[in-house]
C-alpha cells in the first residue's frame, strides 16, 4: 500500500493517574503536597502525575504520530498529587476501602472501555500510575484482536500473576494487601479469565523468580513455577545480564507466532538503577541501557513487520521522587523507551481482528 492508503498507525496517549496505595507513607506524601499548595511551599505547576511529566517532555521527532487523548476522570484524592479540596479523604482508611471493594478493577474496566470506544484501532499508549490499569488496556486489545493473536511482553521486577494471599501469607503484616485486583495481582485475574494466554505472556527483568531446586515446598514458589509449566516465559534480570545480552528474549521472540504484540513497562523494573523514581523500591532493577535495548529489540521487530504494535503502557513512576537525584533519568528513560518502541513504525496492510 502506498500514498494516501498507507499511513503509520497513530498512537494515542491516555493518562490514568490512579494511585490507591494505603500505606501511611504514601498517603503522607499526598497530605504534604496538598498542604504545601495551601502554604505556598510547593510550585503550583509541578506535574500532578506521570502523564503530565511525560507529555510535557515528549519529543515528537521519531517518525511516530502521537496524539494526546487526555486523562481518565478520577477523584483527586486517588491521584498522586491532590489539591487541598481533597484533604478530608487523605487518610489510609479511605484507600483501604477502595482496595477492599475491588475498585481498582472498576477503574481498569473504565480504562478498557475508553480504549475500546475512543482509541482502537489506533495504538493506545497508556501512561498510568498503578500497574493494575495495564490490565484494562490488555483486555481491550485482547477483546479486539483475540487473546490467541496477541503476545504480551511485560517488563517488571515482580510477577503480578499470583493472588495476594500467597504474596502475604502472614496475618501479622501491618499493611496487608487485599485479595482483590490490584497492581500486585492483576495478571492473576487476566490469566485465570483467559484474557491473556500463558503461552503468549513473557515477563522480562523479573527479580523474584524462585529457584526450582530450593523452593519446591514453598506455596508461593509452587504457584509461581506452575505458570512457567503452563507456558508463561520468565526472563530474569540475571538472564538479561547474561554474557549474551537479550539472547533469551530474542530466542523467545523468534518463536512467537502472534501477529500482534503489547508491551507493558512497569518502571520498577529499573528501581534503584536505570529508573529511580518509582513507587516500589524493594528490588534493584535493570540499568537504563538494558531497558532501552529491550525496547529497541521489540521496536525493530515491529518495524520489520514481524508484529503489529497493539498497544503499550508505562506505569509505576512516582512523581514525588522525580528530580530528587541530580540528573534524574526517569523521564528521559521512559520517553526513550516509548520512542524506541514506536520510532518509524511502518504502515501495515490491514489484518484480521478488526483493524480493517
Amino acid at each position: 500500500m502506498e500514498g494516501s492508503l498507507c499511513r503509520p498507525p497513530a498512537i494515542q496517549l491516555l493518562g490514568a493517574a490512579l494511585d490507591p496505595l494505603d500505606h501511611p507513607e504514601r498517603v503522607a506524601l499526598k497530605q504534604a503536597f496538598a498542604a504545601g499548595l495551601v502554604q505556598g511551599t510547593v510550585p503550583p505547576d509541578l506535574p500532578r502525575d506521570p502523564y503530565d511529566a511525560l507529555t510535557q517532555a515528549l519529543a515528537l521527532g521519531n517518525g511516530a504520530s502521537f496524539t494526546l487523548a487526555g486523562k481518565l476522570d478520577l477523584p483527586g484524592w486517588l491521584t498522586p498529587r491532590p489539591g487541598p479540596e481533597w484533604a478530608e479523604f487523605l487518610a489510609p482508611r479511605h484507600f483501604r476501602v477502595f482496595l477492599d471493594e475491588n475498585r481498582c478493577r472498576a477503574v481498569a474496566d473504565d480504562c478498557c472501555n475508553w480504549i475500546t470506544r475512543k482509541i482502537l484501532p489506533q495504538v493506545p499508549g497508556l501512561i498510568a500510575v498503578d500497574h493494575s490499569l495495564a490490565g484494562g488496556a490488555m483486555r481491550a486489545v485482547a477483546e479486539r484482536y483475540g487473546p490467541e493473536s496477541v503476545s504480551f511482553l511485560v517488563l517488571d521486577a515482580h510477577f503480578d500473576g499470583l493472588p495476594t494471599h500467597l504474596r502475604q501469607p502472614s496475618a501479622q503484616d501491618p499493611y496487608p494487601a487485599p485479595d482483590t485486583f490490584h497492581c500486585g495481582s492483576f495478571l492473576h485475574y487476566l490469566l485465570e479469565e483467559g484474557t491473556v494466554l500463558p503461552q503468549n505472556l513473557v515477563l522480562v527483568g523479573v527479580s523474584d523468580y524462585p529457584g526450582r531446586a530450593s523452593s519446591r515446598q514453598d506455596a508461593l514458589a509452587r504457584a509461581y513455577l506452575s505458570w512457567a509449566d503452563r507456558g508463561v516465559t520468565f526472563i530474569t534480570k540475571s538472564q538479561v545480564r547474561s554474557p549474551a545480552p537479550l539472547a533469551r528474549l530474542k530466542q523467545r521472540l523468534d518463536a512467537a507466532r502472534t501477529p500482534w504484540v503489547y508491551v507493558s513497562l512497569d518502571a520498577d523494573v529499573g528501581a534503584c538503577a536505570g529508573i529511580p523514581a518509582v513507587r516500589f523500591l524493594d528490588r534493584v532493577g535493570l540499568e537504563a541501557e538494558e531497558i532501552l535495548a529491550i525496547a529497541q529489540e521489540i521496536g525493530s521487530r515491529v518495524r520489520a513487520r514481524q508484529f503489529r504494535l497493539a498497544g503499550f503502557d508505562v506505569s509505576e513512576v512516582d512523581v514525588h521522587l522525580l528530580g530528587l537525584e541530580e540528573d534524574d533519568p526517569t523521564i528521559s528513560v521512559c520517553l526513550e523507551f516509548i520512542e524506541r518502541l514506536c520510532r518509524g513504525m511502518a504502515c501495515h496492510a490491514p489484518a484480521g481482528g478488526g483493524n480493517d
